[in-house]
């Protein structure tokens, strides 16, 4: 199964293609596209959830805050991934240090470097997924056997 994730371009046409340089990565994940903002929290409510999130431009723009506040409340396991101009390098590092970001990529950034922090988000995307799962089934599973050492103490 390859893994999902999400571009979220500047300018980009909710409905359109992918642009080509995005859409060289499809042989290797399911690349979906979303313009800023309110459209990007909408596909990511809607489709997701996504391995990765690669964002055009750090900081984000006001018009961007409500999917990042959605990515904070929802303690979210996908990677973030920003696409960063020299000017704006250091606040983007110091999301990476804060945990907002996964990965700070500086801009123009070619497509080889860009599926190598995808690969690497999505690794970690499945690693914070398995842990979560078998915390998961080992709280169902404490829950069960405290349930049924109390049905044999009390019948």
């Amino acid at each position: 199964m390859t893994e999902r994730v999400l571009f979220v371009v500047p300018g980009h046409r909710e409905s359109g293609p992918p642009p080509p340089s995005v859409h060289e990565l499809s042989h290797e994940f399911t690349v979906c596209v979303a313009a800023p903002g309110v459209a990007a929290l909408a596909t990511l409510r809607e489709d997701g959830p996504y391995a990765a999130i690669v964002v055009q431009g750090w900081p984000p723009a006001r018009h961007d805050l409500p999917l990042w506040n959605h990515l904070r409340a929802h303690g979210t396991q996908t990677s973030v991934i920003a696409l960063a101009h020299a000017p704006a390098l250091p606040v983007a590092l110091g999301a990476v240090n804060d945990g907002t970001l996964f990965r700070v990529l500086l801009q123009p950034a070619s497509i080889d470097a860009i599926a190598v922090a995808l690969r690497a988000g999505a690794r970690q995307y499945r690693r914070l997924r398995g842990e979560h799962d078998v915390l998961d089934r080992t709280m169902i599973g404490a829950i069960k056997v405290l349930t049924d050492v109390l049905a044999l103490v009390s019948p």
